[in-house]
């Protein structure tokens, strides 16, 4: 019958380098997230995707015909996720 060896098991300093590693990945992640949260508490509203701030919606069925845009109810911006994250409502 044939014995299965264990696998070497890593010393715990080489265990710890390859936290290091990760450390300044994760760093530089909250560093960017805690930017995005600022931006957001400073500026947070974004231009409505569906009228380009237009504030206005096209009709597809009648030529010329356009009514108030049904995203941004017609205010022409959006609250950035962000800006909704930190409590912000429109």
């Amino acid at each position: 019958m044939h014995s299965i060896s264990p696998l070497p098991v890593a010393p715990l300093a080489q265990q710890g380098a390859t936290d290091l590693a990760v450390n300044p990945v994760l760093a530089i992640a909250v560093i960017l997230t805690i930017l995005y949260l600022i931006s957001c508490k400073f500026h947070p509203y974004m231009r409505c995707k569906a009228c380009n701030k237009s504030k206005e919606s096209n009709s597809t069925t009648f030529k010329g015909a356009f009514g108030k845009c049904r995203t941004c109810n017609g205010k022409g911006h959006s609250v950035r996720l962000g800006a909704r994250f930190l409590g912000h409502k429109d």
